[in-house]
């Protein structure tokens, strides 16, 4: 899955060596449970900038093949419970499931509130047809709820969520840990909660 970090209204030190901020992050990272294979820097040129009364991103820095570090056995990213495991192979590997990423998530944004950092951060599940967000700006998000578009299917992400989803700990270090729903599979040691079908 890649995952996208557009940079506005960063400390000077951030845009001026995004290469080390992005060091940063992925050891920030790699000092928990996962690797990152693939990473880059990309300047935004000016004529793909918005121009009117939205934040100017002048840097995406970006992230791909996230592995965990050790094998685990895998379900799937989608979240709350598994409708389909009953009728699949029981399979191990590095990839990380739907917790996996909400953790994921919950470092990467409080690597950016501790640093004062304000960005887009997407990433772009394969069962969605846009975007997942993660932090708006100053916010980040502290829910990942779930719809059920497939009868007798598995649970999708929603996107973007609502305002409530989210928070400003814009500097601080005492975000909550997300909740997201029930029986998502995974490891996460935050709250899930349930949602309604």
């Amino acid at each position: 899955m890649a995952y996208e970090l557009k940079i506005s209204n960063a400390p000077g030190e951030v845009l001026s060596n995004p290469h080390a901020f992005l060091y940063g992050l992925v050891q920030h990272l790699e000092a928990t449970r996962f690797l990152v294979l693939e990473r880059g820097v990309k300047f935004i040129p000016r004529s793909q900038r918005p121009r009117k009364n939205s934040p100017v991103y002048q840097v995406l820095l970006w992230m791909s093949k996230i592995r965990l570090r050790t094998s685990k056995p895998y379900c799937g990213n989608h979240p709350g419970p598994c409708a389909l495991s009953s009728h699949r192979p029981e399979r191990k590997g590095r990839f990380l499931e739907g917790s996996d990423w909400v953790e994921l998530n919950d470092v990467c944004n409080s690597y950016l509130d501790q640093h004062s950092v304000e960005a887009l951060i997407r990433s772009r599940p394969l069962e969605l047809r846009q975007p997942l967000i993660i932090r708006q700006g100053r916010l980040r998000r502290l829910h990942y709820g779930c719809s059920y578009p497939f009868p007798n299917g598995n649970a999708v992400w929603e996107p973007e969520g609502v305002p409530e989803d989210y928070g400003d700990y814009h500097g601080r270090t005492d975000a909550p840990r997300s909740t997201f729903p029930e029986q998502t599979p995974g490891i996460f040691f935050g709250q899930q909660t349930q949602e309604a079908h």
